[in-house]
Protein backbone atom coordinates (compact mmCIF):
# COMPACT_ATOMS: atom_id res chain seq x y z
CA UNK A 1 0.00 0.00 0.00
CA UNK A 2 1.41 3.43 -1.13
CA UNK A 3 1.21 6.75 1.04
CA UNK A 4 0.09 9.73 -0.63
CA UNK A 5 1.12 12.85 0.91
CA UNK A 6 -1.27 15.81 -0.08
CA UNK A 7 -0.12 19.32 0.15
CA UNK A 8 -0.18 22.75 -1.92
CA UNK A 9 2.72 24.51 -3.01
CA UNK A 10 3.42 27.21 -5.23
CA UNK A 11 6.57 27.55 -7.76
CA UNK A 12 8.64 29.03 -5.29
CA UNK A 13 8.59 26.49 -3.22
CA UNK A 14 8.70 23.78 -5.60
CA UNK A 15 11.61 24.96 -6.26
CA UNK A 16 13.02 25.27 -3.02
CA UNK A 17 13.54 21.24 -3.21
CA UNK A 18 14.83 20.52 -7.00
CA UNK A 19 15.57 17.05 -6.42
CA UNK A 20 12.13 15.91 -5.07
CA UNK A 21 11.24 12.38 -6.23
CA UNK A 22 7.60 13.34 -5.62
CA UNK A 23 5.46 14.64 -9.06
CA UNK A 24 3.00 17.13 -8.41
CA UNK A 25 -0.90 16.80 -9.20
CA UNK A 26 -2.20 20.14 -11.49
CA UNK A 27 -5.75 21.39 -10.48
CA UNK A 28 -7.83 24.30 -12.24
CA UNK A 29 -10.48 26.15 -10.83
CA UNK A 30 -11.82 27.60 -14.04
CA UNK A 31 -13.92 29.76 -11.93
CA UNK A 32 -16.54 27.27 -11.26
CA UNK A 33 -18.31 27.36 -7.91
CA UNK A 34 -16.84 25.09 -5.32
CA UNK A 35 -20.85 24.18 -4.13
CA UNK A 36 -23.88 24.61 -5.30
CA UNK A 37 -26.04 27.59 -3.32
CA UNK A 38 -29.46 25.95 -4.93
CA UNK A 39 -30.72 22.88 -5.86
CA UNK A 40 -31.78 22.85 -9.47
CA UNK A 41 -35.51 23.61 -10.00
CA UNK A 42 -37.29 20.39 -9.62
CA UNK A 43 -40.86 19.88 -10.90
CA UNK A 44 -43.65 18.17 -8.60
CA UNK A 45 -46.75 16.53 -9.81
CA UNK A 46 -48.30 16.70 -6.44
CA UNK A 47 -48.17 20.20 -6.40
CA UNK A 48 -50.61 20.66 -9.75
CA UNK A 49 -52.77 18.28 -7.21
CA UNK A 50 -53.71 21.40 -4.97
CA UNK A 51 -56.44 23.52 -5.56
CA UNK A 52 -53.60 27.09 -5.46
CA UNK A 53 -51.30 26.00 -7.46
CA UNK A 54 -52.70 27.06 -10.65
CA UNK A 55 -53.15 30.58 -9.54
CA UNK A 56 -49.92 30.38 -8.17
CA UNK A 57 -47.98 30.12 -11.52
CA UNK A 58 -50.89 32.42 -13.18
CA UNK A 59 -50.36 35.00 -10.96
CA UNK A 60 -46.34 34.60 -11.22
CA UNK A 61 -46.62 34.54 -14.86
CA UNK A 62 -48.69 37.86 -15.15
CA UNK A 63 -46.35 39.50 -12.64
CA UNK A 64 -43.86 39.59 -15.98
CA UNK A 65 -45.90 41.02 -18.57
CA UNK A 66 -43.55 41.62 -20.92
CA UNK A 67 -40.19 39.79 -19.66
CA UNK A 68 -40.63 36.03 -20.64
CA UNK A 69 -37.03 35.27 -18.82
CA UNK A 70 -38.03 37.15 -15.47
CA UNK A 71 -41.89 35.65 -15.98
CA UNK A 72 -39.84 32.16 -16.14
CA UNK A 73 -37.66 32.99 -13.38
CA UNK A 74 -40.99 33.86 -11.36
CA UNK A 75 -43.12 31.21 -12.44
CA UNK A 76 -40.01 29.00 -11.47
CA UNK A 77 -39.51 30.49 -7.96
CA UNK A 78 -43.11 30.56 -6.75
CA UNK A 79 -44.06 27.18 -7.06
CA UNK A 80 -40.73 26.33 -4.38
CA UNK A 81 -42.27 29.20 -2.30
CA UNK A 82 -45.49 27.41 -2.46
CA UNK A 83 -44.14 24.20 -2.13
CA UNK A 84 -42.21 25.06 1.41
CA UNK A 85 -45.46 26.60 2.89
CA UNK A 86 -47.94 23.89 1.60
CA UNK A 87 -46.64 20.62 1.43
CA UNK A 88 -43.11 21.26 3.41
CA UNK A 89 -40.26 18.48 4.29
CA UNK A 90 -42.75 15.65 3.04
CA UNK A 91 -39.81 13.22 3.68
CA UNK A 92 -39.45 14.40 7.51
CA UNK A 93 -43.17 13.92 7.69
CA UNK A 94 -43.39 10.62 5.99
CA UNK A 95 -40.56 9.29 8.23
CA UNK A 96 -42.84 10.89 11.54
CA UNK A 97 -45.53 8.90 10.34
CA UNK A 98 -43.70 5.50 9.28
CA UNK A 99 -42.36 5.48 12.70
CA UNK A 100 -45.28 3.93 14.89
CA UNK A 101 -46.53 2.00 12.06
CA UNK A 102 -42.74 0.43 12.07
CA UNK A 103 -42.66 -0.34 16.20
CA UNK A 104 -46.36 -2.10 15.76
CA UNK A 105 -44.95 -4.05 12.92
CA UNK A 106 -42.10 -5.10 15.01
CA UNK A 107 -43.94 -6.21 18.21
CA UNK A 108 -46.57 -7.91 16.29
CA UNK A 109 -44.28 -10.02 14.08
CA UNK A 110 -43.06 -12.64 16.50
CA UNK A 111 -46.93 -13.02 17.42
CA UNK A 112 -48.30 -13.43 13.89
CA UNK A 113 -45.01 -16.01 13.28
CA UNK A 114 -45.89 -17.84 16.22
CA UNK A 115 -49.95 -17.52 15.19
CA UNK A 116 -48.85 -19.39 12.03
CA UNK A 117 -46.70 -22.00 13.05
CA UNK A 118 -49.53 -23.26 15.21
CA UNK A 119 -51.80 -23.09 12.71
CA UNK A 120 -49.46 -24.59 10.52
CA UNK A 121 -48.68 -27.54 13.05
CA UNK A 122 -52.68 -27.88 13.22
CA UNK A 123 -53.50 -28.49 9.67
CA UNK A 124 -50.96 -30.94 9.48
CA UNK A 125 -51.87 -33.89 7.70
CA UNK A 126 -51.09 -37.19 8.93
CA UNK A 127 -50.22 -40.33 7.14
Amino acid sequence: MKRMDRALANNNLRNSFPKSYHNPILLRYDGLPLFVKERPFCFEVAWTTHDDYHEIVSNAWRSNDRDVLRGLDTVREEPVIFNKMKFGNIFRRKRRLEAPLNGVQRRCTPFFHTLTMVIRKRNRVKR
